[in-house]
């Protein structure tokens, strides 16, 4: 920081006007840190994150509305993208 933070009256750590003044970036800089290990351990468990997946017309018609109300209950931080289309479509879309 290139500035002294602390003064040191024997025994004791008193700190400066740098200090004070930079506090509150510091318990943000910690809070953004923690945040950000959180996420990333909701997004390692599957709880935050983005979720694409694709599936035929006749397997989504029975399908995908239980799935999506699973997903939403379990997981509601998910982005969830469906793409329902025809397997031809589909590998276009996987392979494009």
């Amino acid at each position: 920081m290139r500035v002294p933070l602390f003064d040191r009256a024997g025994r004791r750590l008193r700190p400066t006007p740098y200090a004070l003044a930079y506090a509150e970036r510091a318990r943000r800089i910690v809070f953004d840190a923690n945040e950000g290990a959180r996420e990333l351990e909701l997004m390692r468990g599957g709880e935050l994150g983005p979720l694409s997946f694709g599936m035929g017309s006749s397997l989504a018609a029975w399908l995908l509305g239980p799935l999506l109300l699973k997903l939403m209950q379990e997981a509601p931080a998910l982005k969830l993208n469906a793409l329902v289309k025809t397997s031809d479509m589909l590998i276009d879309a996987l392979i494009g």
